[in-house]
Formats: structure tokens, sequence, C-alpha cells
């Protein structure tokens, strides 16, 4: 027999199948039924928010649920007749994800706006002094690059302008980068010392530290062999891009504050009551 392009036989009659009659399957929510997102604490993949999920839906009264590793959330649908929001909270608390309050739901947001803003300023300054560094100094110190007659002519132009001043540009492109896109490496590190370990981390922040202190050195003593911004730039991209591609294969965002609003706290028992107007829940 022949078919159409369309999906039919030749003689335009359609084709009977069994997907084509069921059509796409969707998740019914009745209209009834009221929609409330939570903030939660804990969750730090995406299994973390399945099982949140699965929890809710385990309620009678539960139409659906849907849930984000990234802000830390989840929204259901329910039948306000069939269950009530501190139900849904004590559910949540009981697997270990109870919901946060305003308060500390506030601080998330905010840190994770700030963790990703950080991240773009860092990113930006640390492609400008890499740029500058791949047009000028790489030339101008090793020849075999561009060849000896344009390393003279940088070097000479460096001298004319002012390498004080061009290196000074330099520095503070990297403490950007360093104090910005690599706080959570220097935390780390930081967490690691207070800790008596060693970490990744610590030996990251170490090795961008010392670049940094010697290249400052170098710019104060004119002593160009010790001014390797370039690592510090290196380093601290390496390890915030590291960092970001673990959240991204964890499914969570690119929050890294510790304090007490993000700290995890133990679950509450499944019978414990909790005031759900004060909690970070919003309802439509």
């Amino acid at each position: 027999t022949d078919v159409g392009a369309a999906g039919g036989r030749a003689d335009g009659t359609a084709i009977a199948s069994p997907e084509r009659d069921r059509g796409p399957a969707v998740s019914a929510v009745p209209d009834d039924h009221v929609n409330t997102v939570y903030e939660l604490r804990n969750v730090g993949c995406r299994r973390c928010g399945s099982v949140a999920e699965l929890a809710l839906e385990a309620l009678a009264g539960v139409s659906a649920a849907t849930a984000s590793a990234p802000t830390a959330s989840v929204q259901v649908h329910y039948d306000p007749e069939a269950v009530d929001p501190a139900t849904l909270e004590q559910r949540l608390a009981a697997v270990g994800y109870p919901v946060a309050s305003r308060d500390e739901a506030f601080a998330n947001r905010r840190a994770t706006a700030w963790a990703g803003a950080r991240f773009a300023a860092g990113i930006m300054a640390g492609l400008m002094a890499l740029s500058s560094y791949g047009a000028v100094m790489y030339p101008a110190r090793f020849e075999w690059l561009l060849g000896p007659t344009i390393a003279e002519h940088l070097n000479e132009q460096l001298v004319a302008t002012g390498s004080f001043a061009y290196h000074l540009n330099i520095g503070v492109l990297a403490g950007i980068v360093l104090f910005f896109a690599g706080k959570p490496m220097l935390d780390g590190a930081r967490a690691a010392l207070a800790d008596r370990s060693v970490s990744l981390d610590l030996a990251a922040a170490t090795a961008a530290m010392v670049a940094y202190a010697a290249s400052w050195v170098g710019v104060a003593t004119d002593a160009m062999w010790l001014v390797h911004f370039d690592v510090v730039v290196a380093v601290a991209l390496a390890t915030s891009v590291q960092r970001l591609l673990d959240a991204s294969e964890h499914g969570i965002g690119p929050t890294d504050v510790a304090d007490e609003a993000t700290t995890p706290e133990p679950a509450e028992p499944a019978g414990s009551e909790r005031e759900a107007p004060g909690s970070a829940g919003t309802t439509d």
C-alpha cells in the first residue's frame, strides 16, 4: 500500500494507529484544584526533587507535583477540600525537605542571583585580561610566536606608554576574577583550613594567591618575570567553570552560600505542625 507524505494512504484515507488515536500524554489538573509553590531546604540534586514529587503525589487530593532542583522548589496542584497546606508541608518535612521560611527563601534567591552575577563579572574580567595577554604580553615575552621584530616593538611600546599602568589594569582585572568568580574556591579553601584537611580548593587557592601576590611584587619592583596574572585568571576561572559543570550535572543552581539561611537542618517528624502562613509557599 502506498503511503502519502502526510501520514495517510495515497487515496487520502488516514492510517489508524494506537499512537494517533491516543494523542499526547498530559497531566490533567481539575479546575477546582489550587496551585502552590513551596521553596524547600536540603535540595541538592535532581533525585531530591523526584523524592519530593513522589511524596506529594502519594497524598489523596494531590493531582500533580513538579519539583525544580535549580530553584529548590516544588509546585503542587491539590484539592483544598481534601488536603490542606499544613499536611503538604508535613509530608515534605517527613521525607527530608522541609519548607523554607520566607526569610530563608528570600536569602536563597538573593544568593543564587548574586552567585550568577559574580560568575558573569569574573568571566568578563578574565576574558579582558587574557585577551590582553594574548595580544601583547605573550608575543612580547615569547619571540617565537610572532617573531623578534614584533616582540621588540611591543616591548618598546610598553616602555613608552608606561608598563606599570598597563600591568596595574591587568592586576585589577585578575583581582576581580579571583575574588568574584573565585569566591567559592576561596571559601572551600578556608573550610579546608578550618578542618585541617587538604582539598582541591585549597591547592588551587594557594596557587592563585601565591601567583597574585608575586605578580604585584613584580609590578612594584619592575621584575616582570614575577608577573603571572594569567595564572591567577586561569586557576580561578577553571575552578569556577568546574563548579558550574558539577552543579549542572547534579541539576542544581550555582549558589555557593553557606550561611544560616541555607544550612540543612534535620527533617521534622511527619506529625509535627507547621504554620502555613509563615512558609515560603505562594498559592494561586
